[in-house]
C-alpha cells in the first residue's frame, strides 16, 4: 500500500507531458515559484471539471502570489487537449498516463486506475508544504488555497 506524501518531505521530481505535448518537470520551478499540484480523477468528469474550472478562474490570483498550478490526471495528452479546448482552461494539465507520479505522491487508486483528488503545495525549495486529500465530492476551495500559499516561503 502506498501512503500519501507528508508535509515536510522533499517533493519527488518528475517530468510529464502537458496538453500541448510539452514536457514539464517539477524541478523547473525549484528556486523560483511555488507549485500547486491538483491531482484529479478523470477528464470531463463533473467534479473534476468543476475543480479545474475554479483553478482556471483563479489562475491570476495564484500567479499574483508566485504560484504555478499544475493539474495532474491519468488521461492522455489528447484527452487533456480536447478537455482544455472544450472548457477554455488556462492552466497546465499534465498527463500521468501510467499513474507513475500519482503513485510517487501516494494518491493513485489502483482499483479505479485514477488519481485520488488531492492538493499538494510545494515551496520554492522543493519541499512539500501542504497536503489535502479531498472527499469524493468535496470541492477544492481555491480562495483558501491562495491564503495558504501566501504563508509558504
Amino acid at each position: 500500500m502506498t501512503y500519501l506524501i507528508k508535509s515536510g518531505s522533499p517533493a519527488p521530481d518528475f517530468t510529464l507531458p502537458d496538453q500541448d505535448e510539452n514536457d514539464v518537470s517539477l524541478s523547473d520551478f525549484r528556486g523560483g515559484k511555488r507549485v500547486l499540484l491538483a491531482f484529479y480523477g478523470m477528464d470531463f468528469e463533473p467534479v473534476s471539471s468543476a475543480d479545474n474550472q475554479e483553478l482556471s478562474d483563479m489562475l491570476d490570483h495564484f500567479s499574483a502570489v508566485d504560484t504555478r498550478v499544475l493539474a495532474i490526471g491519468v488521461d492522455s495528452v489528447e484527452s487533456h487537449r480536447a478537455w482544455a479546448d472544450a472548457t477554455g482552461f488556462g492552466h497546465t494539465l499534465l498527463s500521468d498516463r501510467d499513474g507513475v507520479v500519482s503513485r510517487m505522491f501516494g494518491v493513485f487508486q489502483k482499483e479505479l486506475r485514477t488519481a485520488r483528488r488531492a492538493t499538494v503545495i510545494i515551496d520554492r525549495r522543493g519541499v512539500v508544504s501542504y497536503v489535502h486529500l479531498a472527499g469524493a465530492k468535496e470541492k477544492r476551495d481555491c480562495s483558501h488555497l491562495i491564503e495558504i500559499v501566501k504563508n509558504i516561503p
